[in-house]
């Protein structure tokens, strides 16, 4: 009787420790991360995004994230951006992806082991249906590759990068960005974070942020809230985010 009550209890443990884990958001920061939802896991992601540029100009724009686990290194997903001065904020910023796209995230390497890091294939096709009549449609194929390091406790980096066509353009960028992370608690995430792009023919675009997460429900729902700015850049453009993550299933 005893080795069932302990058998029991161990198995229950083990269960609670899965369900645990924390909750991880892709836009809360514009950093990838490495991690899937896992299998037959629903998770909604939304924000919003004030950017102001110089000259007095200024987009407000919606952000959306659906990822569906299909297996537990695999999920699918679909994007969507839509607001004010949308085309602007395509053209000005290094935060915008596509009005609206669909793709997969594959996990490479699960863990870090030593100085290898956990890796992850991230793609996006543009889904041409919300276009104007005056702009020429495009697929606008991306590749990320995303990577996590844990440099120590409560301290881990993610960075990515890749290639991307742009939403309204034959031309590519090459887009990447790196995030440092600091476990503050068990439910209070810190990140500081670098992002830019850079096309050929063009100088680079630099910028800089840095946010907090946090744990509302644990495993079901992520708050969080960051800034930054471009570097050196013109037009100068400075903004602002809000917004949740919400484990549906």
């Amino acid at each position: 009787m005893t080795r069932i009550l302990l058998t029991t209890l161990m198995m229950l443990t083990g269960s609670l420790s899965l369900f645990a884990q924390e909750m991880n958001t892709d836009i809360s920061d514009e950093t990838e991360e490495v991690h899937t939802v896992g299998k037959g896991s629903l998770q909604l992601e939304g924000a919003m995004l004030h950017n102001n540029y110089s000259g007095h100009r200024h987009t407000y724009i919606a952000e959306g994230l659906l990822r569906y686990g299909l297996t537990k290194r695999l999920e699918v997903r679909v994007m969507a951006e839509q607001g004010e001065h949308k085309e602007h904020f395509i053209d000005e910023t290094t935060q915008s992806m596509y009005a609206m796209a669909a793709g997969f995230k594959l996990n490479i390497l699960e863990e870090s082991k030593g100085l290898l890091p956990a890796a992850t294939l991230v793609t996006y096709l543009q889904v041409p249906v919300t276009y104007s009549s005056a702009v020429t449609a495009y697929w606008s194929p991306s590749i990320l590759l995303t990577f996590q390091n844990e440099l120590a406790e409560h301290w881990k980096l993610d960075y990515h990068g890749g290639i991307q066509q742009e939403a309204f353009s034959h031309e590519w960028n090459v887009p990447v960005s790196a995030s440092l992370h600091y476990e503050a608690s068990e439910k209070v995430d810190l990140f500081g974070e670098y992002y830019a792009q850079f096309k050929p023919g063009d100088n680079p675009f630099h910028n800089a942020g840095a946010g907090v997460a946090w744990q509302a429900v644990p495993r079901r729902l992520q708050l969080f809230f960051s800034g930054g700015s471009s570097i050196h850049h013109h037009p100068e453009n400075y903004f602002l985010k809000l917004g949740a993550g919400w484990k549906i299933l």
